[in-house]
């Protein structure tokens, strides 16, 4: 058999159908683009595989037509019938049910204490044998890859969807002080360091994020607003700035790893910037422009 052709998931996260026909096809990792990708490979390859490392918790996008993390979350209420236990863990597996039978791994962690992931169809595809879950790769060879159980599969393309690097090309890495790859930042946006810089990105939520990155945003506009004004206001703000070390986990365990470094607790994070609005005078996220205590020169 020909030589596979090794490629990052980047370059193939849209890929149609059409690129996989006639192939047979590894995705490694199984992370949120890997098995959206696992699923196109699972209907358009000859035959796919999908290797992970560990066991995952695969959540459905939608409960009974509602949107799963609102329903977890208390957004809005689950549909008559559906009653939503204590325990988010029990719930999820109950919907989902044994992984092992599919040939994955059983899940290695609590459901929100690891990046979720938003995909059953992976789990449908792996139901009807249209993809094969496997074990870690331990070695390529031409042609193929051979896998922790001692396993061999013939493929001619690996797809890799084993994370990535948060990087700031334009910007001096000495400017930060760094834990791992991510830097030590107040609310994950401020430097401690250096007054004025501030970086919008440095993390990750178990929920939807937009939004938080609004109330991000918001914060780096009143950091502008408060040293425009300066005095008792901007005393108080740049102390906290410097020194302030607030759990912006609330307390929750994440998995050890380098995916998580940056990782907070939506609600826990959500209080503690209202918080300080609040203590600021500084107003909620949906407050207009003009409303914020601002001076021109």
């Amino acid at each position: 058999m020909a030589k596979a052709t090794t490629t990052p998931s980047r370059r193939t996260r849209n890929a149609t159908l059409a690129e996989f026909a006639g192939r047979r096809v590894l995705i490694v990792g199984a992370g949120n683009s890997g098995v959206d990708i696992a699923c196109n490979a699972a209907v358009g390859a000859t035959q796919a595989f999908l290797s992970v490392r560990r066991g995952y918790r695969f959540i459905p996008k939608h409960i009974a037509g509602v949107p799963t993390d609102a329903i977890i979350n208390g957004l809005i209420e689950p549909p008559r019938g559906i009653s939503i236990p204590a325990d988010p863990t029990r719930f999820i597996d109950a919907l989902v049910g044994d992984l092992t039978r599919l040939g994955l791994p059983a899940p290695d962690h609590d459901l929100l204490s690891s990046h979720p992931l938003m995909n059953t169809q992976v789990l449908h595809h792996l139901a009807h044998g249209d993809l094969t879950a496997k074990g870690d790769v331990i070695s390529l060879r031409a042609g193929g890859a051979t896998f922790a159980d001692g396993s061999f599969e013939e493929v001619d393309l690996i797809l890799t969807a084993t994370g990535y690097e948060y990087r700031l090309p334009f910007l001096d890495p000495a400017l930060l002080t760094w834990n791992g790859s991510r830097p030590e930042l107040y609310l994950n946006v401020f430097s401690r360091e250096h007054d004025g810089l501030a970086v919008l990105g440095f993390i990750e939520f178990a929920d939807a994020a937009y939004k938080r990155f609004e109330e991000m945003a918001q914060m780096v506009v009143l950091d502008i607003t408060a040293r425009e004004l300066g005095g008792e206001l901007l005393a108080s703000w740049q102390a906290l700035k410097t020194g302030d070390h607030p759990d912006l986990r609330g307390g929750k365990v994440y998995l050890d790893s380098a995916r998580h470094a940056g990782y907070v607790d939506s609600h826990t994070y959500q209080s503690v910037l209202a918080d300080l609005r609040d203590r600021f005078g500084w107003g909620a996220v949906t407050a207009p422009a003009a409303a914020l205590p601002v001076t021109v020169s």
